[in-house]
């Protein structure tokens, strides 16, 4: 039995409220279980119950055994000094309060139906990825929309709040912020991390003083990154852009060795999404943008956010995958699927946190477009959902099922979604 499943029955009230009783005996009436509540305190704030000829008003604390009171070290905190039901599975001690008296105390052993903790042991404790794989297709689709929808708006949020971290760290300036964002972005998953760092070392503010001359743009992003190091015989291109980083080096005071070769990942990746790659395509994309805050913030369509993205890396990275190290055949530019990608976790990201920044619901609602017109993402978490036939129809809905997958399925928060409540509903 675990605790969380008990707060789920007292929520839902998913037990047999024929004559209950307390430990004492005394008749017991739930009028109103209360709002669940998700910070420290008790379970259940503002409770109504009747015990006995009493009717109380107070709040609800949940255990499996009674004497998890003490362990929880409870009795000792005025926090739980208004608790007026102690609800348990098993009542293996009275509990009292700092005067002595006890507290009535409401088990529910033998209330719940066998059904419903069946159901529930099903879906927590078998081994699939997506724990109602088997009883998914009988989910109502308002339901499943509905927990979509809601996860996807968490998602936002949590990405929101990484952006407003990166901009109170660059004291509320959103240039240097979105460069951050974007720069992440541009290391997809493997190498989100090397790129951010370059950011914070490189600083927005210095590729604006180059980004005029693509040489310099270029030896900034490669010489910053580590790719200039220990290179045995430079082609002109390679000595031209070791050449301008030295100068920009000590122009710009930076340090040396500011980030290593060995953080870059390039296992399992195609050349065409080697991180040189990316960063040559990313001096492409500033080289063309001088002001990243109204071209992101105020962009008008999609269709000119795409544009954003659509430079081509210079000629050298079109013919070279590393420094030295020719492509069989030419790389091309960013292909669509990256650059959705790309706009997911930049625009959309940085519309909806500005939106929260400035308590204005339009950017927010622009981002849910954007995201509602964006092709879905194609992954081994969205396929998984396929195969439960619910196909994305838009990076709207694959975002949403990355996040119920990845916060909900993954972590057996059954009792937290929806889609898990309408299946352990139908157990009654």
């Amino acid at each position: 039995m675990k605790e969380e499943f008990l707060h789920y029955v007292w929520k839902f009230q998913k037990f047999i409220k024929n004559e209950l009783k307390s430990g004492s005996g005394e008749t017991i009436v739930v009028i109103n279980q209360g709002v669940y509540n998700t910070n420290s305190g008790p379970d259940f704030l503002n409770s109504r119950i009747k015990i006995g000829e009493m009717e109380w008003v107070g709040n609800v604390e949940i255990h499996v055994r009674a004497s998890d009171w003490e362990k929880h070290r409870h009795s000792g905190d005025s926090a739980y000094e208004n608790v007026i039901l102690h609800v348990v599975y098993e009542n293996d001690t009275p509990v009292k309060r700092k005067d002595g008296a006890i507290i009535p105390s409401l088990s529910l052993k033998g209330l719940i139906e066998g059904q419903l903790i069946t159901s529930y042991e099903q879906l927590v404790l078998n081994d699939a990825i997506i724990p109602c794989e088997g009883e998914f297709e009988r989910v109502n689709e308002l339901t499943r929309f509905s927990m979509l929808e809601g996860s996807l708006i968490s998602r936002l949020y949590r990405k929101a709040k990484f952006v407003e971290e990166l901009w109170l760290k660059n004291n509320a300036d959103w240039e240097e912020t979105i460069f951050q964002v974007l720069c992440q972005a541009y290391g997809f998953k493997l190498n989100s991390e090397p790129f951010l760092k370059l950011a914070r070392m490189v600083t927005f503010k210095r590729v604006a003083k180059t980004r005029n001359q693509m040489l310099s743009l270029e030896a900034l992003l490669f010489g910053a990154a580590g790719w200039l190091e220990d290179i045995e015989s430079p082609d002109e291109y390679i000595s031209q852009l070791i050449h301008q980083y030295n100068f920009l080096q000590h122009k710009f005071q930076l340090p040396e060795n500011m980030i290593s070769k060995s953080e870059w990942k390039l296992l399992r990746l195609r050349p065409a999404n080697f991180p040189t790659i990316r960063l040559a395509q990313l001096a492409a994309f500033l080289a063309q943008n001088e002001s990243l805050f109204s071209r992101i913030i105020y962009c008008k369509d999609l269709e000119e956010l795409k544009k954003l993205f659509s430079t081509p890396q210079s000629d050298y990275w079109r013919k070279h995958y590393l420094i030295e190290k020719k492509a069989s055949k030419e790389i091309p530019a960013m292909g669509v699927s990256s650059k959705s990608i790309l706009m997911i976790n930049t625009i959309v990201s940085l519309l909806f946190a500005y939106g929260i920044q400035k308590d204005n619901e339009d950017y927010k609602q622009k981002a849910l477009l954007f995201l509602s017109q964006l092709k879905p993402e194609k992954n081994n978490i969205t396929k998984k959902w396929e195969g439960l036939n619910w196909k994305a129809k838009n990076a709207f809905e694959s975002q949403g099922q990355i996040e119920l997958l990845n916060n909900y399925c993954k972590a057996k928060k059954c009792l937290d979604c929806k889609i898990g409540n309408e299946i352990l509903s139908n157990c009654n």
